[in-house]
Parts: structure tokens; sequence; C-alpha cells
């Protein structure tokens, strides 16, 4: 059992629970990040980010 599979285990039961969940790999959230701070989009993201209410970030190292 790895640690992405028991983040997916993790999401599924919150979204059978009510909950949204998102899963994303850091370095992808990274660079969404810059690109949108670059263009203006960054607050809509991090309100689109905010309303998830289980994130999972993959992939730290």
């Amino acid at each position: 059992m790895g640690k992405t599979w028991l983040a997916y285990e993790l999401a599924q039961k919150a979204c059978r629970e009510g909950y949204t969940a998102q899963y994303i790999r850091l370095s992808q959230l990274l660079r969404e990040l810059m690109v949108t701070k670059g263009d203006g989009r960054y607050p809509k993201l991090l309100a689109n980010l905010a309303k998830v209410g289980v994130l999972i970030l993959d992939n730290w190292a």
C-alpha cells in the first residue's frame, strides 16, 4: 500500500461523505501558482483551491 493509493482512498471516502476532493502533483500546483500570479488569475486559483474539501498534494520529493 503506497502513499498515493492511501491518499486516493481517503479522497474517495471524503467524496462518499459529501466532501469535494482534488488531486494535484505539487510540481504542477507550483507551476500553476507561478503562471497565474503573472497573468492575474492568482486570486481566482486560490479561491478555487480554498473551496476544495480535501486537497491532495502528491510527490513532494
